[in-house]
């Protein structure tokens, strides 16, 4: 019931804490239950807990080691999870980008609307990293333009 209610819960409505709840539940019944492991980890990767979804997946790997979905799931997550350790910043270049960050609002410098999009756009990809959010509506110019400039 619990992994079914999930499946529901994370292809329907994209409530990815809802579907994790259930998926948890599940693994409370019966902690072998690989495809519960496997959607909480889909969960755990679509919420960028990139640590936490390899372990679900390749705990489900583990528990079914011939299920082709699981094997290329862990592998695709494991290149993933590498590119994204390999991308992180170095702690001296993040208090370098916070210093910066600091300047340009003490200095209150009256910049154009592009100068401010881009400074938006590069102060999102340095703390979130790549823009993974759908493309607001037309109607939602503002959003727009600053999803336009992290993305």
């Amino acid at each position: 019931y619990w992994a079914a209610l999930g499946d529901a819960t994370l292809n329907l409505t994209d409530e990815l804490d809802d579907a994790l709840r259930c998926y948890e539940r599940c693994l409370e019944a019966d902690s072998t239950f690989a495809a519960a492991h496997y959607n909480r980890g889909m969960c755990f990767y679509k919420q960028r807990r990139y640590e936490l979804a390899m372990d679900a997946v390749e705990r489900a790997r583990q528990l079914e080691p011939h299920n082709m979905n699981y094997i290329q799931g862990a592998s695709e997550m494991r290149e993933k999870l590498d590119a994204f350790r390999d991308a992180q910043p170095s702690p001296d270049a993040l208090a370098c980008f916070e210093d910066a960050v600091r300047r340009v609002n003490d200095a209150q410098l009256s910049l154009s609307t592009d100068r401010q999009l881009q400074l938006y756009g590069l102060f999102k990809q340095a703390r979130e990293g790549r823009c993974t959010r759908a493309q607001p509506s037309i109607i939602y110019q503002t959003d727009r333009a600053k999803w336009s400039a992290w993305n």
